[in-house]
């Protein structure tokens, strides 16, 4: 278990303020700074360092921070397992929303009759926060969508999902074939800043010298439904993962705009805090909904 000094050095990994952390712990600044130096007496190395009046982690208390959050990580799911040997095994993980609503149920729905007495939890969110509640221990692994630190992560190939532009059926574009630059003067509609399917358009039009901000008019909506149903009744376009619009694509309430210099697909990952002991179990799962993933 983590003691009371790697948990100071927790809080101000993420403060990156000595007078942040302290008043979080509720200590004194000069005991955080005396935590601190005493682990990197008893390692024998610098965890922090100023550059440019700014506090920063050095390569070697980036490497020290990575290893703490899977230790408390391991060390909560293995009490949990310890405290709870006779009751139903509890699996707690997030996914993204185009993940947990559009390419999960099934695999669920079987998961739940396959294991009648196996508790599940599963958090919806963006892929940045999903990192952040990983990172914090609130779940045990995620599936994401979209660019991630690597590096930080033991992650999995999930699947390959195809990236389209859609539109309404009776959308001037949708008979053509243009050339994503013709889209430049529609009204895209686009999901929030941090999520996933965000970050795929927005690495996709920087790959063409483009932005949102290239576009007439633009608009968020966190809320997927939402999204298409604006789309639907012809108020706009926009860019999403395939699995997302299927029904809307087979009823014809969405149309795909066959774009002449589009053709994109991403990966759709499987993540776990890096070393993790638990590491075996988690992929004992991802197995099961690889096995069972609908194409």
């Amino acid at each position: 278990m983590l003691d009371y000094r790697t948990e100071t050095f927790l809080t101000l990994c993420e403060t990156r303020s000595y007078t942040k952390a302290a008043e979080l712990l509720c200590v004194t600044q000069p005991a955080v700074s005396q935590q601190i130096k005493y682990l990197e007496q008893a390692l024998g190395v610098k965890l922090f360092i100023y550059e440019n009046k700014e506090l920063r982690l050095t390569a070697q208390g980036v490497l020290y921070e990575k290893a703490l959050r899977t230790m408390r990580s391991d060390t909560g799911k293995l009490l949990e397992l310890m405290q709870h040997q006779n009751e139903p095994q509890h699996i707690c993980f997030g996914a993204t929303l185009t993940i947990s609503g559009y390419v999960m149920p099934p695999i669920i729905r079987r998961f739940l009759s396959d294991f009648p007495h196996t508790r599940l939890t599963i958090r919806e969110d963006n892929t940045q926060r999903l990192i952040e509640s990983l990172r914090e221990g609130v779940i045990d692994f995620a599936f994401v969508e979209g660019h991630f630190e690597k590096s930080g992560f033991d992650y999995r190939l999930f699947s390959k999902e195809r990236f389209i532009a859609v539109c309404a059926p009776d959308h001037p574009l949708h008979k053509k074939k243009p050339f994503l630059a013709e889209l430049l003067d529609e009204h895209l509609i686009l999901r929030e800043p941090g999520s996933g399917t965000r970050n795929v358009l927005e690495s996709i039009l920087y790959e063409h010298n483009l932005s949102t901000e290239s576009f007439a008019r633009v608009t968020e909506i966190g809320n997927m439904e939402v999204l298409k149903g604006l789309v639907a009744k012809g108020l706009g376009v926009t860019m999403l993962y395939e699995a997302a619009v299927q029904k809307e694509l087979r009823k014809r309430r969405l149309v795909r705009l066959a774009l002449r210099d589009f053709d994109v697909e991403r990966e759709f990952n499987f993540i776990c805090l890096k070393n993790s002991i638990m590491l075996d179990a988690y992929l004992q799962f991802f197995d099961y909904c690889k096995k069972y993933r609908r194409f």
